[in-house]
C-alpha cells in the first residue's frame, strides 16, 4: 500500500492510501503524525484521537471500528518537546488541554456533553497560577486554563450528578510546567 502526505505551510496535514483513502489527519513532523491528530480506519471510522508522537498515540483515545471507544489514554505526565509546540501553535495547545478534558468526562458515566469551551485568557492569573500551584506541590506551573462545560445527565445514569438534569458552566482547570503538557488538576463548581 502507498501512502502519500499533504502538508500544509503550518505544519497540519493528511496522510492518504493511494487509492485516496485518508488515514490521518492533524499536525505532522517529517510527514509523520506528531502532535495532535485524529487517524482512520479504511472504513472512515475514528481509529485514534489525540496527541501523537513518534511511536504512535501518546494520549487520548482509541476506538473499535464500529465507533465505540475501547481505550482512554494516559492524560498526564506528557512532555511536550519544542518540535510539538511549534508545529501545534496556541489553538493547537488549548485543543491538547481539551482532550485532557474529555477524556476525564468520558468517565461520567450517563453525562452528554453539549459544549465545551475555553474561558479566555483572563484566567491565566498570577493568583490562580499559585493556586493551582499550591494544589500539586510536585510541579512548578507557568500557565494555566479554564474551560467551561454544559453537560446533561440521563435519567438511568449512575452517578452523583442528578439524572435527568443539565449542568451549566462546569468548570475544569489545567496548568501546565514550562516544558510539559497540560494536566487537569481540578474541576466541578
Amino acid at each position: 500500500m502507498q501512502i502519500s502526505t499533504v502538508v500544509s505551510g503550518n505544519g497540519q496535514g493528511r496522510i492518504y492510501t493511494d487509492d485516496h483513502v485518508l488515514l490521518y489527519e492533524g499536525c505532522l513532523y517529517r510527514g509523520k503524525p506528531c502532535g495532535m491528530g485524529i487517524s482512520y480506519y479504511p472504513n472512515g471510522n475514528i481509529y485514534q484521537e489525540g496527541i501523537f508522537g513518534i511511536k504512535g498515540l501518546l494520549i487520548g483515545k482509541e476506538y473499535f471500528p464500529t465507533d465505540r471507544y475501547v481505550l482512554r489514554g494516559s492524560i498526564s505526565f506528557i512532555r511536550v518537546t519544542d518540535r510539538i509546540l511549534r508545529c501545534m501553535g496556541q489553538s493547537m495547545i488549548l485543543k491538547e488541554a481539551a482532550i485532557q478534558v474529555k477524556c476525564r468526562f468520558a468517565a461520567f458515566d450517563g453525562c452528554e456533553m453539549k459544549s465545551l469551551r475555553y474561558a479566555g485568557d483572563a484566567c491565566n492569573t498570577e493568583e490562580n497560577i499559585k493556586w493551582l500551584n499550591e494544589m500539586d506541590e510536585d510541579n512548578e506551573y507557568v500557565q494555566v486554563v479554564e474551560f467551561l462545560s454544559d453537560f446533561h445527565v440521563t435519567e438511568d445514569a449512575k452517578t452523583t450528578f442528578n439524572p435527568g438534569q443539565d449542568y451549566t458552566d462546569y468548570q475544569w482547570w489545567l496548568a501546565r510546567t514550562e516544558d510539559g503538557g497540560w494536566q487537569l488538576l481540578t474541576w466541578g463548581y
